[in-house]
């Protein structure tokens, strides 16, 4: 008995020297398994992009129904539009999201680029212990080039078309800034206090919540208007409904941009529509001719110092790739215990980490002072690519740009499921390797700096005059 025991303090003891996070991510593990016979039929954890019944499929498959997959359906949050601009989720909670152009960064002075550093700070630190989570998207993708000149000219029409088909030949890409604040209005309590007063004919439950959430919005909006962002929300196309929200989230589920109608139907019944398959480290998007690959990178430790822009160097790779982060904030009591528990514990076990407590005497020093606030973050960035070779590829070129940043990063594995689904907002237990950062380390990583690319359609005189090509492989339009 005492020999298994012993047996079992050395497992866990080689297992947490390797990562100290193993059983974290074991249990996110355990929370995406997919099904059994699904799984053993693809020989990947599997999940399904639709929903299916009770059907026999004994003459196809010998050992599995239609009904022995598990549905994307119980992963994705979303319910319905409540307003035109905010969705709410299945667990009561309420969103919106922006679209945001970002801010210039090349060429411009430091003192600037921190001046809105600051700025965001300041707006994190005002939701200090609020029920709100920050969701940050950026969002590298291929752009084509598909522009035909079309003049009175044929000469003209002749150098502009040889022009824009040289253009065509080569790879460009475009970074998409998302932000995206999830408030959650209901503690536990008050969802069994609502859920039996409906039967007493509680009217809206949700006027209150949403009265705070448009407020929390107007103060995001105005700040936000400095990066020149949009609210998304509602459109109407040929007498039909779309979301902007949806579209975002549809493509946060299935790797591909798609316009998503709004329909009298749950959201999650509906969103996803692709089959998704988990192997050991890197994933695939369906199952046809169109496939998708993936793997997500996670950081294990962070940076010693951070800048304004420190992930500014990720927007130059020739890489497809969603970098999601998250932050909620805690009350300044709890930022301060916190600091204060692990300063005692380092000073109590005569650590040698000096600079380490230094740094945390200065971290509570900042937070007391009201500069700093704290809270729980995460931070992944998956790799899309068309095929495996170019996805080992183009995740060797992000892998080798973090770490010449000061990182040290690793391949999702364990997590692999959980990384992917914790790119939507609202999933927030699925969230791996949660830290606490302050917010002006939030802040420097997600500065919201972006290239100018102009405006390629709606310009005052209409649509561009010509497509130039930047130093960056970016699109520039003037």
């Amino acid at each position: 008995m005492y020999a298994l025991i012993l047996h079992g303090w050395y497992a866990i003891k080689r297992v947490t020297k390797i990562d100290e996070r193993f059983f974290d991510l074991l249990y996110l593990r355990m929370q995406i398994k997919g099904n059994p016979l699904a799984n053993k039929r693809f020989n990947a954890v599997h999940y399904a992009g639709s929903s299916y019944d009770a059907v026999d499929i004994s003459k196809v498959d010998n050992f599995m129904k239609l009904k022995d997959q598990s549905s994307l359906e119980e992963l994705i949050p979303y319910s319905s539009h409540i307003t035109d601009n905010l969705i709410v989720t299945r667990n009561h909670d309420l969103l919106a999201t922006w679209q945001i152009d970002g801010a210039y960064f090349e060429c411009v002075d430091e003192a600037d680029l921190a001046l809105l550093t600051d700025q965001l700070n300041t707006l994190i630190r005002s939701f200090d212990g609020k029920p709100v989570t920050f969701y940050t998207h950026r969002i590298r993708v291929r752009k084509e080039v598909r522009p035909v000149f079309d003049s009175k000219i044929p000469f003209v029409n002749r150098v502009m078309n040889d022009y824009y088909e040289s253009l065509s030949a080569a790879e460009y890409f475009e970074n998409k800034l998302y932000l995206t604040v999830c408030y959650k209005p209901f503690s536990a309590e008050d969802k069994v206090t609502h859920f039996l007063s409906r039967k007493k004919g509680n009217k809206n439950i949700f006027e209150e919540p949403i009265n705070d959430m448009n407020e929390i919005c107007g103060r995001l909006s105005t700040y936000l208007s400095r990066f020149h962002s949009r609210r998304l929300g509602l459109y109407e196309e040929n007498n039909i409904v779309y979301s902007e929200q949806l579209t975002l989230f549809q493509k946060l589920l299935s790797g591909r941009w798609q316009k998503v109608r709004v329909t009298n139907s749950p959201f999650y019944t509906y969103l996803g529509g692709k089959d998704l398959f988990f192997g050991n480290d890197a994933g695939q998007i369906t199952a046809s001719d169109h496939a998708r690959y993936f793997r997500c990178i996670e950081i294990k430790d962070y940076f010693q110092e951070t800048d304004a822009g420190i992930f500014d160097a990720l927007m130059y790779l020739p890489v497809e790739y969603v970098q999601t982060s998250s932050l909620t904030p805690i009350d300044k009591q709890s930022a301060i215990k916190a600091l204060d528990d692990q300063i005692d514990k380092l000073e109590m076990t005569d650590d040698a980490a000096k600079s380490l407590l230094a740094d945390l005497k200065v971290g509570l020093d900042m937070v007391s002072s009201g500069y700093i606030s704290f809270g729980k973050s995460h931070q992944t960035l998956i790799v899309y690519a068309d095929s495996p070779e170019r996805l080992v590829k183009d995740t060797n070129i992000v892998t080798t740009t973090l770490e010449d940043l000061g990182l040290i990063v690793t391949y999702s594995t364990l997590s692999l499921g959980a990384a992917y689904f914790a790119q939507l907002p609202g999933n927030y237990t699925l969230r791996p390797r949660l830290s606490s950062i302050s917010s002006l380390n939030f802040a420097e990583m997600e500065s919201f700096h972006n290239f100018f690319t102009g405006k390629e359609k709606g310009n005052t005189w209409g649509n561009n005059l010509i497509t130039l090509w930047a130093a960056q492989e970016m699109i520039f339009i003037t």
